[in-house]
């Protein structure tokens, strides 16, 4: 279901013309960005390093707001989507996957 949501994001951001900048940007979905992880890729895009630690926290948003979507698309009855969400991220969390 992530990497639905993420192939999701993908397109969406191919489709604005942007994949370069969110293929560079993409790793910092998943991970938090190490010291001076910023910098080297404000750098690299030519960009402000406020730029780029805003342009990660809008695209963390959008990808929740995508997970969270593709989880609806899993249930019978919406009511169930907080707690299908929360097993999710808690199995993620464990390192594990299935029921």
């Amino acid at each position: 279901m992530l990497e639905l949501a993420l192939a999701r994001l993908a397109d969406e951001e191919t489709a604005a013309g942007r994949t370069p900048r969110f293929e560079a940007l993409r790793p910092f979905l998943t991970h938090q960005p190490g010291a001076g992880d910023y910098e080297r890729l404000a750098d690299r895009l030519g960009l402000a390093r406020a730029t780029v630690a805003v342009t990660v926290h809008r695209l963390a948003k959008r990808y929740r707001e995508l997970i969270r979507a593709v989880v609806a698309e899993t249930v019978a009855d919406p009511a169930e989507l907080d707690a299908e969400l929360r097993h999710l991220l808690q199995s993620v969390s464990d390192g594990t996957s299935g029921p």
